[in-house]
Order: C-alpha cells, then structure tokens, then sequence
C-alpha cells in the first residue's frame, strides 16, 4: 500500500480522522512501560506537513491532560514528544531536550482515546487505540511502543500501527546471514587482528595472509564442527569476519542468533551488537571468556538502518574460549527477522519510528468465525475486513486440526506443519455473503469440524503492490485465531466408592455451571499435577471458555505445602498479553478486567478431611463474607472444569473409567490479586504482597512505589513496635482491618498467622490493606494458628481503635451470627 498525499486519500474517499489540520498527527503512543516504575509513557506529534505549525493552546481533550505553551512550534517533518517526566524520559531514550515537553497530568492506558484539539477547540487528530489485534500487542507491557507506520495513514484504524520494532510486512522470513554457512573468513588469536585494532572489523579491511577460509560451525572437540581447527593449549581466540548482502528495505529490527562455546563478541559494520558471555571492556586475543555450554544465545537489534546498509554489509566476531587448555570450542552465527512474539522493540521518541515504511500491507480487522463455536459437521465461515487504496490482490487462510489426544504445542516443530489453504474472496461466493463490501470470506468444510477438535487458523492478505502481511501481527503471543468444535457436555455416571451403585448425572446438572476446557498433552498434565519434579514447571495449552479459545496459554500446579496432599491439586493459569480472560462470576455476570492469571482450587480441603464433603463451599462462603462485608477480597466462582488430553472423552472399557475422561469435576476459581485485582474494585495500583515467612512475594507492582520489597518491610517493622494512634490510622486502613479480623474469626481461620497466609495491598495514597487468602482451612474444631496477624497490635496499644473494633464485630455478629436458627440471621441460612 504506497503511501499517497493527502488530497489523494481524500480523492479515493479514504476518512482522515482530523477535523482541521491532518498535517500534525499522533505518531507514536507508549503507554505500558517496562518497568512500570520507569515513568517514561509518552506521546509523540509529527508534522507531516511543509510548514512550521504553532502549537501553542493546543491541548489533548481526553487521555492525557495537557496544554502547549504559547510559543511552542512544530517544524516541518519535526517531532513534539509529550513526557510523562520529561527528565526521565530524556535519560531513558536519550531524546533532546528541544524534542520534549510535559509533563502531563494522568496514565495512558491499555486503550483509550487520545485527542488532540487546538486553541479554539477543534479537533486536529484522535485515535482511538486499543491493545491486541488489529492494534499492536507488544506495546502493551513488552517494553515497546506503538508507532505509525506512515503518517498519512488513518492513525484511527490498527492496521496503521505496529509495535516499535516490528517488521511491517513480514510475509517470509528474511535470513541476511544464514547458520552453518562457508565463506567465513577467520584467524587463529596469536596476535592481535589488526592495527589498529578496530581496522578488522570493517567492510574495506584487506585480509593478508594470516585469514584463512572456512564454513561453520568453527571449532574443535564437540563433534559437530565443519572447520576443525587446532587450537587447544595454542591459543584462547579466533577472529571471524564474513560479508552478507541487504537488500533496499532493511528490516527495522534483526534477530542476532549466536552459538557459541564459550564467548564471543559481535560488530556490523564495526559497530558492536552483542556480547555473550565475556567481560566489559576491550578484549584482547589472548583475553578469556567466561564458562558457557555449547549452545544458541539470541540478541534482539533494534533500529537497524543506523547498522546495517543495502547492500553489502560485514559481520565480525571475536570469539573466545574460558581457558587455554579447554576441551572445546564453537562458534556459529545467524542473521535473520525474528519470528512471531520475538519484536519487543526500543519506543523512538523524538525520532523516525522504526516501522516507517513507504509501503504497507493492507488494512486488515474485524477478524471473526461463525458459528462462535461450531458443533461437529458443521460449516465454518471465516471473514475478515480487507481495504487497500492499491488494492487487495489476494487474501489467504491457512488453517491446522488439532485433534484429541494430539495436542500440538506452539514451541513443537509441528506447529509449522500441516496447515492446509484456502481462497478467501469478496465475490459473494463460496461463503462470502455480499459482493465489494471488502469483507473476504471463505468457508472451512463441515468435514473439518470434529467433536472436542481445536482449529487454529491465520491469514495472509497481499495487495497488488506485492506487499503482504500475515495474521496475527508478529508480535502477538498467539500467531493464530482459533475456534472450538463441540458438540455439548454429555451426562456422567460414576460412583462414590469401588463396585458402589453408580449414579447418572444428566447433561443437564453438567452443563450448569460454567465450563473450562483446557486442551494440552497428556504428560504434560500428569508431570504438572502429580510429578514433583515439575513442581511450578510452567507447560503449554490452550483454554476454551464461553466459546473464546485462548491458545497457547501457560499452566502449573500451585500450592505449597498442600501440593499433592489430596490427589486433587490447583491449577494456575497464564494468559497471553492482550488476550485475558473474559470471565463471569456465579451469575453469568462478567467481570470488568480481562483475567492475565487465574488461579483454579481442587475444593478438596487439603489439610481437613473433615471438610471435603462440602466441596469448596468453607472457601467460597469465607471469601464471600469478607467482601459483603465491606473488606476486600478476591472473587471466588465455582467452574467446571474438564481437561482434553486424549483421544476418548469418557473411555467406557477402563476400570477407572469414571476417573479417565475429560471431566476432572469442580474447582473454585479464585481471582488472582494482581492489578487487575485493583482495577476490578476501582482502587489505584499499587504493590501487592503475598505475605510468606514474613517476607513480601510481589504479585503487583504499583508504578510509583519501591520496585524492592522495603515498603512491606518497613511497614512491618514499624507495625511490630510501638506506635500513635496517628500513625496507625495513617499506615493502616482501620476499618479494612476491622472487618478483616471480625471475618477471620467468624469463619474461623485459623490457619492465620502473623507472616503466612494473607495478602497486603499498599495503597498509593499511604494505607496498606490486609486481604485474605489461603482459605482451605476454616471451620475445624481445633485452634491449630491463632487466626490473627500481628497487626492488631493496634487494638491493644490504643484503647480508642479497640472500641471502634468491637463496635464493628458486634455490627457484624448481630447481622451474620446471632441468631442460627433456620429462621434466624444469615448464619442460618448457611447451616443445614
């Protein structure tokens, strides 16, 4: 899609958002910084036009709060970056101080509108940006920023961005330098290459008489060398140097892959791009490396056009060894595009956005399935929104059956296999349901469609340019939509004991509550729940629920010391970014904030067998009190969960055959406290802590706060000394902390102590709030741990706080526990 003038767009009917003046046009959005602590979100302006524009009293009217001074201007094909922190940004991205401006008051978000008005209030540009397909994904979190890829591209719509970094058309990968190739040029290290000493890693150098020629891998003793050479107790380094050619458009962004035994140092062009494994400084050919195995590191290179040229190029490595005497030595290289997920780049503020390009694929959105989640034999028709001013060439679905008992795993080799293509049209044929609306459609055969089969599928689209883009971006952490073939939830019949009456629960029952269906390999499940040598080991699959398929998602065991105790485990799931979960509570009701963790709970009572008659209800009733109450605590929703990692859904002809199929019964979902946690509850985000042996384990970090644990503990330390009422009160969100102790003995946690077993949420504004967690042991008869934390140490130092307590434990005693009759208060209604 070649770029075109303004008044061409318009002549073609192509919008342009702005109302006034297109010529200034946000460029560049970082809004997610890694770290959050960093404080460098931004905004960038570019003048896109050919004269100086005065800035001054124009101002954003949503995102951002901020209003340029009166004589501030934009020159023509300048950049106006609007900081966050002015300072900490010209420190991070080494932007000049004439480039930058701020700061604003407020946060970008994970989607939001930007607009940009003018003195007299008209809008000049809004975009309306969001996080995930079509927009760019790795701007959300990764470390990157969105950028324009042309500035007279419509900023409103995805397409027209991409993460910072990322190659804009990557429809092949584009390899400069390939592994295990001849035409290397080395030196064994018996001096120093050149001199001066830099002259060897330039394109000009003449080699003389001391290079020889070779292909690589370079080395000795690993057995898979393709130039042995004689180095042992001779030598500690080798200089290589090879040539390799780019052509006019040069990837913004490369991917250095390296395989060394033991270091090596790398230029393009004279300029340094990575180290692996060897100290700072200058190093000489008689220097060491540190000691590393024989493997491939990776080094991401950002900006390339600054180091690598069209046309010919010179990549030049000094690689060592750890010692004189070492038993081996390797040393190959690779030069290529970074595949999907691996495009995180550097945001440029002040700067050409490093995915500019004067061609782009076309525009592509709107990307979607019907039916949602189709049954078996059922015909799929996908369709996506395909515009181009050059027009659309063609567009291209590739598609992958994963079947039961098979699963594929995105880090397999055979993800890259067997996908099989079909022609999408806008001809109002072959599924596509009107003619020249741009939606290019096509239909996946019924016969495709299995019970319990997965179907991933990704799009190619090309426009007569020869400019081609492959669905979803590559900086997505899933390169391929997907949907779900199932026919329904069938009945189940087991029994409670061996050769025990069995009984039939009909599809009825089973389908009542919410269904996840996790979809993974069968050891790959086995080794997480049951194999402590996996112990936390993180393993791919995907989540089905409510018809949204989430591929390649992570999963573990959790727990600690209940892990394994009740043949029931937790699970903990990791969803992709961009891509959380969109889950609803006990009511059908969803949830504001996508879910990126979930924790899933066995309701086995681990440690009480006395209660794994009551399913999980002592968690979910003890969770749900802290929150009518007033305190906060996490949500807790009942699911059903079944696990696909065979070929069989309920496999009849077993002995254990009620425990063998898909269904792996009830679990409680307990919400993760994390930011999401906060955002759910409209509470500004801060650090989280789950409190074990004293310590704070993070599980959030707020972005104005310590990025070490010394907020928990100085508060802490503090709480356990003696302290005014004033201090309490301003340290320690009382009321929270009331009915978080009235609750805990209500329910009588006892597996509560002081330094295990909750949750603190350090609010930005001063107080730290107790949350609970670990609720698997309430309501026994016995007292086991005191139930309390040392946080009520404020009740004894402070007459005062003591009464304010009491007073609410008796609010809460006279509503919940006074009278537990059947026909009594609300504690009755909980008895049988």
């Amino acid at each position: 899609m070649p770029k075109r003038p303004l008044q061409f767009l318009a002549a073609l009917g192509i919008a342009w958002p702005s109302a006034v003046a297109a010529d200034v046009v946000i460029n560049e959005i970082h809004y997610d910084a890694d770290p959050k602590t960093a404080a460098v979100e931004f905004v960038e302006l570019h003048n896109a036009g050919d004269r100086t524009e005065h800035l001054g009293g124009w101002y954003f009217s949503n995102g951002i709060d901020f209003t340029f001074a009166p004589k501030t201007t934009l020159k023509p094909g300048g950049y106006l970056v609007v900081a966050e922190n002015p300072a900490k940004l010209r420190a991070r991205f080494r932007t000049s101080k004439e480039f930058v401006v701020g700061p604003y008051i407020g946060r970008l978000s994970n989607g939001e509108t930007l607009t940009l008005r003018n003195a007299a209030g008209e809008q000049v540009d809004r975009v309306n940006y969001d996080s995930g397909f079509p927009w760019p994904t790795a701007a959300s979190g990764a470390g990157s920023s969105m950028e324009l890829i042309h500035p007279t591209l419509d900023n409103d719509l995805g397409g027209s961005w991409r993460s910072a970094g990322l190659q804009v058309a990557p429809s092949k990968p584009v390899v400069l330098l390939a592994a295990g190739r001849s035409g290397w040029s080395y030196r064994e290290g018996t001096s120093e290459a050149s001199s001066p000493r830099s002259a060897w890693r330039q394109l000009e150098f003449s080699e003389d008489g001391t290079w020889k020629k070779g292909r690589t891998p370079i080395g000795y003793g690993d057995g898979d060398d393709k130039t042995e050479i004689t180095m042992r107790n001779r030598f500690t380094s080798v200089y290589l140097r090879r040539e390799f050619t780019a052509r006019a458009e040069v990837p913004s962004t490369l991917l250095l892959r390296v395989y060394v035994d033991d270091g090596a140092v790398v230029w393009i062009n004279g300029e340094e791009v990575a180290r692996v494994s060897v100290p700072s400084g200058v190093l000489r050919y008689n220097s060491l490396a540190k000691d590393h195995e024989a493997k491939w590191e990776e080094v991401l290179i950002q900006n390339t056009r600054g180091v690598v040229k069209p046309g010919r190029n010179i990549i030049a490595i000094h690689a060592l060894n750890a010692t004189r005497g070492s038993s081996d030595f390797s040393i190959d290289a690779e030069l290529r595009t970074p595949p999907p997920g691996q495009t995180s780049g550097t945001p440029t503020p002040g700067g050409v956005n490093t995915v500019y390009s004067e061609n782009a694929p076309p525009q592509a959105r709107q990307v979607k399935h019907e039916p949602e989640q189709p049954k078996a034999n059922e015909p799929v028709r996908v369709s996506v929104k395909v515009t181009d001013p050059e027009g659309v060439a063609s567009v291209k679905l590739s598609y992958q059956t994963v079947v039961p008992g098979r699963y594929i795993r995105l880090t397999d080799g055979g993800y890259e296999q067997d996908w099989r293509e079909l022609t999408m049209n806008d001809a109002g044929e072959g599924g596509d349901a009107e003619a020249g609306d741009s939606i290019y459609s096509t239909t996946v055969p019924r016969a495709i469609q299995r019970h319990r089969t997965l179907v991933r599928y990704r799009i190619m689209v090309e426009d007569k340019a020869g400019n081609a883009v492959m669905l979803p971006y590559g900086d997505d952490d899933q390169p391929n939509f997907a949907y779900f073939c199932y026919n329904g939830i069938p009945a189940w019949s087991g029994a409670n004991r061996i050769n025990g009456k069995k009984e039939t629960f009909p599809a009825s029952v089973m389908q009542s509550l919410p269904t996840y269906h996790l979809i993974a390999d069968s050891t790959d499940v086995n080794n997480s729940q049951y194999n402590s040598a996996h112990d936390t080991v993180r393993f791919k699959g995907t989540l089905v629920y409510d018809g949204r398929v989430y591929d390649h998602i992570e999963f573990r065991n959790r727990g600690e010391y209940s892990t394994y105790v009740s043949g029931k485990n937790k699970w903990r799931l990791y969803f992709n970014r961009a891509r959380g979960l969109r889950a609803r509570d006990n009511y059908g009701r969803p949830y504001k904030t996508r879910k990126k963790t979930i924790n899933l709970n066995g309701c086995a009572a681990p440690w009480m067998p006395v209660n794994r008659g009551m399913a999980g209800m002592e968690e979910a009733i003890g969770f749900k009190l802290y929150t009518l109450a007033g305190g906060l605590a996490p949500h807790a929703d009942f699911i059903h969960l079944r696990v696909i990692d065979d070929a069989e859904e309920a496999p009849a002809g077993r002995g254990n055959a009620q425990y063998s199929g898909d269904l792996w019964g009830l679990y409680l979902h307990v919400e993760h406290t994390d930011s999401r946690f906060l955002a759910e509850r409209g509470l500004p985000d801060g650090n989280v802590y789950k409190i074990e042996r004293n310590q704070g384990d993070r599980r959030n970090q707020g972005p104005t706060q310590p990025s070490t644990p010394s907020d928990w503990n100085s508060f802490r330390d503090n709480y356990n000394r003696t302290q005014s009422i004033g201090w309490w009160r301003k340290n320690l969100h009382m009321p929270t902390y009331y009915t978080f102790r009235s609750i805990n003995r209500i329910i009588s946690n006892v597996d509560l102590r002081d330094g295990w077993n909750h949750v603190c949420y350090h609010n930005p504004d001063g107080p730290w709030y107790p949350v609970p967690w670990d609720l698997d042991m309430l309501i026994i008869p016995e007292t086991h741990w005191q139930g309390a934390v040392n946080l009520e140490k404020s009740l004894r130092q402070h007459r005062t706080l003591k009464i304010e307590f009491k007073n609410r434990a008796r609010e809460l005693m006279d509503l919940l526990v006074d009278d537990a009759s059947p026909t009594g208060g609300q504690i009755g209604q909980f008895i049988d």
